[in-house]
């Protein structure tokens, strides 16, 4: 996600479904992503994003509060990193 093996505007659109949260380097792949696209291009992303700025905690079954495997970030961040990137309307 971080470095495709494919050269700069080659694409018109570029998707993602929930594989850029895993990543800890967002601001790569958003960037990879708009060397990717050729002018005009688009780019569809599905994520799940945290809905307040706290550590999620899930219960298990045993009634205990554990930490997710990773922290999801607040939509704004993402917004935030993708007009960073460059990207516009």
């Amino acid at each position: 996600m971080e470095s495709v093996s494919k050269p700069d505007s080659c694409a018109d659109l570029v998707t993602s479904n929930n594989s850029i949260i895993l990543t800890s380097n967002k601001d790569r792949v958003f960037l990879e992503i708009f060397r990717l696209l050729k002018p005009g291009g688009r780019f569809v992303i599905s994520e799940i994003f945290a809905t307040r700025n706290s550590e999620h905690l899930v219960e298990n079954g045993q009634n205990l509060l554990i930490p997710l495997p990773h922290t999801l970030d607040p939509y704004t961040k993402f917004i935030d990193l993708i007009k960073t990137t460059g990207f516009n309307e």
